[in-house]
């Protein structure tokens, strides 16, 4: 199992590097950070808070600006993980990846990915609604069992964007049912790949842990940093630190997705291949 593990993570290495426009997606993803990390301090900084707050027709403005910003940075976010994914993808089919790959992917996934995660921000909070009391009714074995589940449905889920792209599935929902059927068959490799990707994301948090800093939140799978402090960090190296660690993160999370593509094509797992094998199998049986 490692062995093929280390195999596919050599192969990941190999479709980057030998694609090097697609790091123009982590330079996109750095601006945009920078941007919404800005707007963040301008609009929520004290000083506006309380400049704001002395009229009441204006009290809000700061939190509407939030809001707007973090709509847009959504929006943007999806499109950039759009056309990042299908650059990809053609990398991984062994394509030489140019930027028109990246408007490809963006007019073709950008409104499937945005539909998928409504749809399992959704699901996400049905669920709650559902799970939430049995919960509090069953006390601490409750909680061990929501967390086990929530464990492995969110590693049943991992795969349904590399799966929406890869075989350009018609729907996310679609996607999401593959995942689950892709990640059933590989259930224990998976979820040791995801506990290597915690771990190896924990040791990064740990490296960007200073006093002076203190994480709001962090969207890994968007690549947003927030900081509830910047305006207090001393110096241009403490800044430099930040923005040093920032792209360490998107460059990890880019080998992961790339990963993801790897294991995925060559498990020949596709949606349309396994049908095509399925419905092979039974007219011969016929």
């Amino acid at each position: 199992m490692f062995s093929k593990l280390l195999a596919y993570g050599k192969k990941s290495g190999t479709v980057v590097k030998s694609n090097p426009i697609i790091f123009m997606t982590i330079f996109m993803e750095l601006i945009l950070t920078g941007l919404i990390t800005t707007g963040f301090i301008l609009f929520i900084s004290p000083r506006n808070i309380v400049q704001y707050g002395g009229s009441a027709s204006q009290a809000g403005f700061p939190f509407i600006m939030l809001a707007l910003m973090m709509v847009s940075y959504f929006l943007i976010a999806i499109a950039i993980q759009a056309g990042k994914l299908n650059m990809i993808c053609r990398g991984v089919r062994s394509q030489e990846v140019t930027f028109n790959h990246f408007g490809e992917g963006v007019r073709a996934f950008f409104v499937r990915i945005l539909g998928g995660a409504f749809l399992l921000i959704l699901l996400g909070g049905l669920l709650g609604i559902i799970i939430v009391p049995i919960v509090l009714v069953m006390g601490i074995l409750g909680l061990i069992i929501l967390t086990i589940g929530i464990i492995v449905v969110a590693t049943l889920l991992i795969f349904w964007e590399t799966i929406l792209v890869y075989d350009e599935l018609p729907s996310a929902w679609d996607a999401i049912t593959g995942s689950f059927k892709f990640v059933k068959k590989h259930f224990w490799m998976v979820l040791l790949l995801q506990i290597l990707f915690t771990i190896s994301n924990s040791i990064i948090d740990k490296l960007g842990a200073t006093p002076s800093i203190e994480p709001l939140g962090i969207l890994r799978d968007e690549g947003i940093v927030f900081f509830s402090s910047l305006g207090n960090v001393a110096g241009a190296s403490m800044i430099s630190q930040v923005i040093l660690l920032t792209v360490i993160a998107m460059l990890f999370k880019l080998f992961i997705e790339t990963f993801y593509f790897v294991f995925y094509h060559n498990k020949g797992m596709s949606i349309g291949y396994q049908e095509n094998d399925e419905s092979e199998s039974q007219s011969e049986g016929e």
